[in-house]
């Protein structure tokens, strides 16, 4: 085989290698059955240690990540935890 042809076998190879790799880790959405998100707000079962709470661990000394003494944190990490709290319906 000449140099091109190898190289043209190895490149189509690899290409559907990649391409069945991408394919088997698709999602399969047609087998889903009934709703799955909860839109009004944690009317889902949530699998929370106390209900309405979300309680979240975080490693407090880095700003602007997070920052601040108990109770008082602040910073980007507690603003979205807070905001994705909001989003289910629950208090921090």
């Amino acid at each position: 085989m000449s140099k091109i042809r190898l190289r043209t076998l190895l490149v189509l190879v690899v290409g559907l290698i990649a391409a069945v790799g991408i394919a088997a880790c698709g999602d399969d959405d047609s087998s889903t059955s009934g709703d799955t998100t909860a839109t009004d707000g944690g009317s889902a079962d949530l699998g929370l240690i106390e209900d309405g709470t979300l309680i979240v661990g975080s490693d407090i000394p880095f700003p602007p990540f997070e920052q601040g003494d108990p109770p008082d944190y602040e910073g980007f990490d507690i603003d979205l935890i807070n905001a994705v709290a909001d989003n289910l319906g629950l208090t921090t």
